[in-house]
C-alpha cells in the first residue's frame, strides 16, 4: 500500500491537513522505492520525508518520531499482527488502515484503529484528517488488551497459531 500513500496525502491536502508526513522503514525493492518518489512528483507533494529503516538497536529513534505522531497511516494489504501498528497502540498513537481480515479480527474494537475500506484513499484520507483535529481519544478496554496480549510474544503467537486453527476449523 505505500505506491497509495502518495494518493492519501493529496486527498489530505485537498481537504486543509496540511501536516508532514514522515515514512520510516524500508521499501521491498528499489523498483518500489522508485514508483512511490514517481507518484509523489506527478501529485506534486511537498513536505514528505523518508527516514528510512530503523535497526533493532536504534529503535528508540522511530518510537520518539512514532510517539510524536498524531496518526499512523497504514494502507496495507496483507498484515495480519503488524508490529508498527502493535507499537503505535503501546505509544497511544491512533492508526488508520485498511478493513482487512486479519487486523480487523485483531484490532477492531477499540476506538485507537480506524478502518476504511481497502483502496479508498480518500476515506483514507479524511479519516486521518478526523483525527488530526479529535485530540481526545480515550484509552478503551479493547486498547489495553492488545497491549497486554502482543507485548508477551509467547501469548502472541500462541493466539496467533489458536486463530489459524480455528480459520482452519470454520472452512471444513
Amino acid at each position: 500500500g505505500i505506491l497509495e500513500l502518495p494518493e492519501i496525502v493529496m486527498h489530505m491536502r485537498r481537504l486543509g491537513c496540511d501536516v508532514p508526513v514522515k515514512i520510516i522503514g524500508s521499501f521491498e525493492d528499489k523498483y518500489t522505492e522508485k514508483a512511490f518518489w514517481r507518484r509523489v512528483k506527478a501529485f506534486n507533494i511537498k513536505g514528505i520525508e523518508y527516514l528510512g529503516y530503523v535497526p533493532d538497536d536504534n529503535k528508540i529513534r522511530a518510537y520518539e518520531k512514532l510517539a510524536s505522531a498524531r496518526a499512523l497511516v497504514y494502507p496495507s494489504h496483507s498484515d495480519v499482527v503488524p508490529n508498527v501498528v502493535v507499537e503505535s497502540l503501546f505509544l497511544k498513537t491512533p492508526v488508520v488502515m485498511y478493513n482487512i481480515a486479519g487486523p480487523f479480527e485483531v484490532f477492531g474494537g477499540t476506538n485507537y484503529v480506524h478502518f476504511v475500506p481497502e483502496f479508498n484513499t480518500k476515506a483514507m484520507a479524511r479519516e486521518v484528517c478526523m483525527l488530526l483535529h479529535d485530540h481526545d481519544i480515550n484509552v478503551d478496554d479493547k486498547l489495553m488488551e492488545i497491549v497486554r496480549v502482543h507485548n508477551d510474544w509467547e501469548l502472541a503467537v500462541n493466539n496467533f497459531i489458536k486463530s489459524v486453527i480455528e480459520f482452519g476449523d470454520d472452512k471444513s
